[in-house]
């Protein structure tokens, strides 16, 4: 059995790599978008707080209000801190197209990345807990 703890790392990296699928164009997402046959959609409130906790740590732009009920937000966009996280530098700063950096995105070194970053946010907040 895994931990929620778990259950919500793996569900910030499906909703990074489904994002980064769909380049820098603002994304319906919900939690149907990520479920898997290892990780069925979380509830509602639960995807809610995980897209808003990517907002706060400045990986998304969320600019619409999210259906509270389904869990769905109209238009969930990468910022440049969320193709850091996945390992892509901004198309803007190094004359190199969204789609060619895009295409990295699903290797296991991406999804080591994310893993990394979530770590990092988490060690951080229970350090400064202490």
């Amino acid at each position: 059995m895994t931990s929620k703890l778990d259950q919500h790392r793996r569900a910030l990296a499906g909703i990074l790599g489904y994002l980064a699928s769909h380049g820098l164009a603002g994304s319906v997402i919900g939690p149907d978008n990520i479920a898997n046959d290892e990780d069925p959609a979380l509830p509602a409130r639960e995807f809610v707080d995980l897209v808003r906790w990517l907002e706060s740590e400045g990986a998304v732009r969320v600019p619409a209000v999210p259906s509270m009920q389904r869990g769905v937000f109209p238009k969930v966009q990468l910022t440049a801190i969320g193709l850091r996280i996945l390992g892509l530098e901004s198309p803007i700063a190094k004359d190199q197209t969204v789609e060619s950096s895009l295409a990295k995105s699903t290797s296991p070194e991406t999804r080591a990345k994310i893993g990394e970053f979530i770590g990092s946010v988490l060690g951080g907040f229970f350090n400064s807990q202490k």
